[in-house]
């Protein structure tokens, strides 16, 4: 194994050894495999927002630069997944406005949508945090940790109210 090149990771702009770095299927390189699926997760989230958000505004093929900008900055904020479950839970009042409402331009309709996000989307990331919290909570709980065998420890574990078993045959 050869010493290597020189290289550049994608995400943090560190460099390093073509050796140690990760090779993405991209053909780029990334500090770590990690660094690489965490980037690969937000980019695909991302990539699901602007899909979702197209097809509320009827673009097919093509995102405008304030949808990817307006998405962008709520991602950058609240994460992606957030966005997405807010998008997820506005498509009906997204679908309602589209066909009720008369909007002067396509900048418009987009800075209305961008008004509706940011009236729900705390409320949605409230939401998924206490999931999380729940979902973490349930899983610290070990059922397994009251599980004791009682004729190991010397307790009585049937024959009602004899006492004398614990205290001795003077009590």
């Amino acid at each position: 194994m050869g010493k290597g090149r020189a290289v550049k990771c994608q995400v943090t702009n560190e460099i390093g050894n073509s050796n140690t770095f990760f090779k993405a299927p991209n053909g780029k390189y990334y500090k770590t495999a990690e660094i690489y699926y965490s980037w690969r997760r937000e980019e695909d989230s991302r990539l699901k927002c602007i899909d979702v958000l197209c097809d509320y505004c009827g673009y097919k093929g093509f995102a405008p630069t304030l949808m990817t900008k307006i998405i962008s900055e709520f991602g950058t904020k609240f994460g992606y997944d957030v966005l997405f479950e807010t998008l997820i839970q506005l498509q009906k009042q997204f679908e309602k406005a589209v066909m009720n409402k008369d909007f002067n331009s396509e900048t418009s309709k987009l800075l209305y949508f961008k008004a509706m996000i940011s009236n729900n989307i705390i409320d949605v990331q409230k939401q998924v945090e206490r999931s999380k919290k729940d979902q973490r909570t349930t899983n610290q709980f070990d059922p397994g940790y009251f599980d004791f065998d009682l004729d190991k420890i010397g307790c009585p574990t049937g024959g009602g109210k004899d006492l004398s078993v614990i205290f001795g045959k003077d009590f």
